[in-house]
Parts: structure tokens; sequence; C-alpha cells
């Protein structure tokens, strides 16, 4: 296929438009810098411009005349030239194609393609001019936007997280548990299950991989420590039985503070021992060493957890999520309190505290003001 060819005097193909303005197309190629390569049907260099030479690193004595795989270290130029030309063969146009190219430099770059068919005497097929401009510039800097971007919302995400945590202890906060719980619920079937009681059983059947049990607890006498010691050896308090709590869970569930001095945990796939066995380790917390003599009143009741344990029964694990969260925590909230009239989780009381444990706890207590 012969490729038609300009002579001197065939103005149409070699300038511009206007037959006055005395300018050839291959003058104006000069001066444009992006590259325009003409090339035959079978892939043949025709001619270059300088902006070609500039982005290939080539002279134009180098590739005219030979095949445009002497461009570039293009592994895929025959996959391309048969897309190009099957594209404008069929009247489609080719525009913004990019490539990935490695220059004779060794220099890899982005080139954004488009082109435009040549045509022979017959109105035929016989190669097309290729404008090719780099825009690797613009393709590191929005992969840099990208990465920066990344990069904020995992910064942004953290936070959120950490937002999420209960400052004080480090369990999570309401609105994480109630996710978990949500989530657990989802997965659940609720079979056999049943109401809790203030001993941290429930009635029902045998647990299984899909139920759902909730623990609640909150510290009896917390608030006399409050009042007595001091918001600092409270904060104290919480932190020893927060890090008790989470000694005793296994590694699926999840351990929240709900209030002041009120604690649940989520535990997904616990069966029903397993979990009174858990509520019998949290309802045998005590502080870790007495609380000091000095500064207790006569009224003040002995620090200890009460407890209280529920499974998630069938319609709970299919109501909508505030619904069956919001059941599943009331009955919680319910057998507490029925554990705190039973009066079965009431330790000995607390023997007075040597002048080393009183020690500590002043340690701790400045601790917890510190972390806090």
């Amino acid at each position: 296929m012969q490729v038609q060819q300009a002579g001197p005097g065939d103005r149409s193909a070699r300038s511009l438009p206007d037959p006055g303005c005395g300018v050839r197309l291959e003058e104006l190629l000069e001066l444009v810098s992006d590259s325009v390569v003409r090339i035959a049907a079978d892939g043949t260099v025709l001619s270059l411009n300088p902006g070609a030479q500039r982005l290939f690193g080539v002279e134009a004595e180098q590739v005219v005349g030979r095949h445009v795989r002497s461009l570039s270290r293009f592994e895929d130029t025959d996959a391309f030239l048969e897309e190009l030309g099957t594209a404008l063969r069929a009247g489609r146009s080719w525009r913004g194609v990019e490539v990935r190219v490695t220059t004779r430099a060794g220099r890899e770059v982005v080139v954004e393609t488009s082109a435009t068919a040549l045509r022979d005497a017959a109105g035929g097929y016989a190669g097309a001019v290729v404008v090719s401009r780099d825009v690797t510039p613009v393709r590191e800097l929005e992969q840099s936007l990208r990465a920066a971007t990344r990069a904020l919302r995992e910064r942004a995400t953290q936070a959120v997280q950490a937002t999420r945590r209960d400052a004080l202890t480090g369990v999570a906060a309401r609105s994480l548990l109630q996710e978990r719980l949500a989530a657990a619920l989802a997965r659940c079937d609720g079979e056999g299950g049943g109401g809790g009681d203030g001993g941290g059983g429930e009635a029902g059947g045998g647990g299984g991989d899909a139920s759902v049990h909730v623990l609640l607890a909150d510290l009896d006498g917390f608030r006399a420590v409050n009042d007595s010691y001091g918001l600092a050896t409270g904060d104290a308090l919480l932190i020893a039985f927060a890090a008790h709590l989470r000694a005793a869970l296994p590694p699926s569930a999840t351990a929240g503070r709900l209030g002041a001095d009120e604690f649940a945990v989520v535990l997904p796939g616990a069966g029903d021992e397993q979990a009174r066995r858990i509520a019998e380790q949290v309802r045998g917390w005590s502080p870790p060493s007495p609380l000091p003599a000095r500064g207790r009143r006569s009224e003040d009741v002995p620090v200890r957890a009460s407890v209280g344990l529920v499974r998630a029964t069938d319609a709970e694990c299919r109501s909508p999520f505030d619904t069956g969260v919001r059941a599943v925590l009331l009955r919680a909230e319910e057998a507490v309190l029925a554990a705190k009239r039973s009066g079965a989780t009431a330790p000995a009381a607390e023997p007075a505290a040597e002048p080393a444990a009183q020690a500590g706890w002043e340690r701790a207590s400045s601790a917890a003001t510190s972390s806090a």
C-alpha cells in the first residue's frame, strides 16, 4: 500500500487551510511540543517532529524509514499498531489512549496518544498520524495525591477508632460495643435462647457457635470510692477492673464501657458453660489491694462486681439493629439488678489496708490521673 505523498506545490497536504499564510505543515510541527509521528500501515515511520525526537530520545535519521519499534522499547508495539489500525479502518476515534513505554534512553514514560488515519489515493487506510503527549508528571502527581489521600484517610480512621475506645480503660466505647453486638446478632440464630439470672446463668438449651451471650457488670460501692478517696482512686479501680475483664475473655469477645462503672461484654459463639465460667471469673474480681482505711466511711459498702449474663433470643437475633441491641442490653441490666437484690455477689468485708497497700493505691491513683 502506498502512502500518498505531497509534492512541493500540494498545499492541501502540507500547508494550513489558509492559502495566503505561507506556512507549511512541517514548519508548524517544528513548533509543536507534542510528539507527532506519521506511520505507514505496515508500521514504517514516515516522519516525526522535534517533539517526538525529544520524547523518545532519538534522531529523525535513526528511525525514519524503519519500523516504529525503533522509536522505543515498547514491548506491545505490534499489538498497539493492530488495535490502532483496526479502530481507524472502522472509522472509530482514537483519543486519549494511554500507554507506558520505555524510551531508548531507558526512561519510563506514560504517553497519552491520539491518532487520525492517513488515506491513499483510493481513500483506503494508508497509515496514521499519531500525536503523543508525555503525561508522566501528571500521573506521578496524581499517584502522590492518591497516596497522600490514603494516608489521610488511614489517619482519620485511626482517629475515629481512637475515639471509639474508652480513653481511661482502653476497652470499647459504647458505640463500638453496640456495633459489635449488632454484628454478632446478625450472625446468630438465637436457638434455645432465654433470659439471664442474677447468678450469671440462663435458662435454655446448650450453646452453639451461632449463639451470642452478653455479660453486664457494674461495680457496687464505686460511687462511695469516688466520694471517700477521690476520682483518681476511682479511676484506678476502673482500670484494674477493665484489665481483669480483658484477661477473662476469649479473643473473639468484645469488652466495652457503657457508663461510669458499667461494663458490658459481647461473647459471640460462646457456649452456655463457657459463658458461665467467664461470668464467674468476672464476678470474682476484687480490688488488687484493700482500699486505705483512712477516709473510709462506716456506710461505705465493699467494692465488688455485680454480674448479669443473658443469651440472645431468636427474636433478638432477627430484630433490626436498634431493637435487638436495646432488648439484649435491657435484659442484661435486669439480670444485674437481680444479682444485686440476691446479694449473691457480696464478698467478705474488706480488711483495713496495710501501709504498703495504702501507698500502692496512692501510686495507682496518681497513674490513673496521668493516663486520663
